[in-house]
């Protein structure tokens, strides 16, 4: 047995782990599918039920407040068009306007005021025990002074006073509002703190023309903390939660948090964003609806970065012309919660299968083991070329071992003629490789001939730069020995290093070069210019860089001597040029004053009187023409 043969498991062993491995590999497979195709929907469906429920409850309390809210303020401004509503008597005021806003602890007060400067002003106390009525008459009284009336829990008096302080209601942004919209149309404003509750709050107006042209503007103040509080306690699952936002993404309505636990808490954070807040999860919300264009249909999918999945939804709901954006949010892991007594059911069931599999397959790998290992032993030995011995094998139980045996045999035999043939093969080929090594030495040395006797000077260095061949005439161009060229730097050849390393770089970019003219220097000093090729060839699978060079001094001085010849020959016909170009000027000055007094002849004799002149005259001045073009 080899030494290694230890190392290997048995079929038996084999076997068992592998169909082990294969039932457990199918039963992932199915727990994958299972999970893709059943419990995946089903959470998936869970998350986005929970999300939309959650969302919808917040958006029903907002629309019920919408409602409310504007039901009271119609009926109000029914009633002060009707005269209902009296807005100089502070008492009568009251006991219309107590009815409709005493129990709905949602509006904080209401305003009625006109173009004039007069407003009539209910309101809570700040501590919820009673009422005050703040009036103002600014055509009367001024906007620095205002009379200020409080209330007790039964609607007694319990004062009056006067306070100097500048208002006027026509500059407030309620009113500014409502009179920049459509008379008979409902406005809501922009969430903001209110000033003397400090805490946030958000405002409704309607305006009226009466019959006389005033302009009237009936207003409520809404309170935004019982919103918060419905959000701050609404649970739909163990770590989601609802927030209501502006479209700028502000919170109005904080979610459930462990930092909202008062209403100080939520007056903090009322008007900032979600992030400055603590709140990342409602802010991942947002800007995954802002990037998915705003859609409120679909439910929204985003990573937290601890790499934990959350799930999504945002509403918009609008009152009027003031939308609000119901923001749900909770982790995925909140609806994937599975039983623990189901998981441990799903464990044990799949050891079983896997135990009952193994025990099965040992026991199979057993009937199997057996034969293949008396044919593992035949196999040894033909492998040792033990060939004189058949191959038998009692006890062939099954077609396949008795179709092996049988293999087996055919091999033995095969490898005997093998045996024989290869050594007719071995002698024929040592005779065929001992003439093609003479043939090949034969080439080298016909090529290390041709080169030696090149008159061009030629070298081969190996990948360490050395050389491997120098021929003579490369050693006469530097006036040296071939023992002298073999040991000198070929950096030593070059007159300017600068064009060595030009000369190196192209040839390592590009793998060769030709043509390239330089100067060298010989060994004496005399410098002489030679025109240098190289290229990278292969040799016995080794790379060497064949290198041949020539002097061509002689042709770089004629060369040279041509290009001086062309330029004496250039500066000649450019003082020629010059000449002519000064000539012409110098010619010019007197040539117009011929041209002037020609043309003065010619005029003077146009009577007819000497035409003879007047033809001279004429041919002077075309003459004196051709000349100037």
């Amino acid at each position: 047995m080899p030494a290694n043969a230890s190392v290997h498991p048995s079929i038996k062993r084999l076997l068992g782990i592998r169909v082990a491995a294969l039932i457990s590999f199918s039963l992932l497979i199915f727990a994958i599918l299972v999970y893709t195709t059943q419990f995946r929907p089903t959470f998936d469906h869970l998350a986005d039920t929970g999300s939309h429920w959650a969302a919808g409850q917040v958006v029903d309390k907002v629309r019920s407040t919408i409602d409310s809210a504007e039901e009271v303020l119609l009926t109000a401004k029914l009633m002060a068009q009707t005269g209902l509503l009296e807005h100089q008597d502070p008492a009568a005021f009251n006991r219309q306007m107590l009815p409709l806003i005493e129990y709905r602890p949602t509006i904080l007060g209401a305003h009625l005021a006109n173009d004039r400067g007069e407003e009539m002003m209910l309101s809570r106390t700040k501590d919820g025990s009673g009422w005050s009525n703040r009036i103002t008459r600014a055509e009367s009284w001024g906007t620095e002074r205002q009379q200020w009336l409080h209330w007790g829990k039964q609607r007694k008096m319990l004062g009056k006073e006067w306070r100097n302080a500048p208002y006027d209601a026509r500059i407030r942004p309620w009113f500014t509002m409502a009179m920049a919209a459509e008379t008979e149309k409902i406005s809501w404003s922009e969430p903001y703190m209110f000033a003397a509750f400090q805490e946030p709050g958000i405002t409704l107006t309607i305006r009226w023309v009466d019959v006389e042209g005033s302009s009237w503007i009936l207003a409520l103040d809404i309170r935004l903390l019982e919103l918060a509080h419905f959000t701050g306690k609404l649970e739909f699952s163990k770590h989601g939660s609802v927030a209501i936002l502006l479209p700028d993404g502000r919170v109005i309505a904080p979610p459930r948090s462990t930092q909202v636990q008062s209403d100080d808490d939520i007056r903090a954070i009322v008007l900032t964003h979600p992030t400055n807040a603590g709140f990342g999860e409602i802010a991942k919300a947002y800007d995954a609806w802002r990037n998915q264009g705003d859609d409120t249909d679909k439910s929204l999918r985003f990573n937290m970065p601890d790499g934990k999945r959350w799930i999504g939804r945002v509403e918009a709901v609008k009152a009027r012309n003031q939308p609000f954006l119901v923001t749900a949010v909770a982790p995925y892991e909140d609806f994937t919660q599975i039983s623990e007594s189901l998981v441990w059911g799903l464990l044990s069931t799949l050891i079983a299968l896997i135990g009952l599999s193994a025990f099965l397959a040992i026991r199979l790998g057993g009937a199997i083991a057996g034969p293949l290992k008396l044919l593992a032993g035949e196999s040894r030995r033909i492998g040792a070329l033990q060939l004189d011995a058949p191959v038998l094998l009692k006890n062939s139980t099954t077609i396949e071992i008795a179709t092996l045996v049988n293999a087996l045999e055919d091999m033995r035999g095969l490898l005997l003629k093998a045996t024989s043939d290869l050594a007719e093969a071995n002698s024929f080929l040592e005779e065929r490789v001992q003439a093609r090594t003479a043939a090949i030495a034969e080439s080298e040395s016909r090529l290390r001939h041709v080169l030696e006797q090149s008159p061009i000077g030629v070298a081969i260095a190996d990948k360490n730069k050395r050389y491997v061949l120098v021929n003579q005439s490369l050693a006469n161009t530097f006036g040296l020995t071939l023992e002298e060229i073999r040991q000198r730097r070929s950096s030593d050849a070059w007159a300017r290093p600068a064009e060595r390393e030009d000369y190196l770089k192209k040839l390592e970019a590009e793998g060769l070069v030709n043509d390239y003219e330089t100067e060298f220097v010989r060994a004496n000093g005399e410098h002489f210019w030679v025109m240098l090729n190289a290229r990278y060839i292969e040799m016995s699978g080794e790379r060497y860089l064949l290198s041949w060079l020539h002097d061509i001094s002689v042709q770089r001085e004629a060369r040279e001597a041509i290009l001086v010849a062309k330029d004496v020959a250039e500066e000649a016909a450019r003082t020629k040029s010059e000449f002519l170009a000064n000539m012409t000027h110098e010619l010019r000055t007197p040539m117009h004053a011929i041209l002037s007094f020609s043309d003065l002849g010619v005029r003077r004799t146009n009577d007819g009187a000497d035409e003879k002149i007047n033809q001279y005259f004429s041919r002077i001045s075309q003459s004196a023409e051709r000349l100037l073009h």
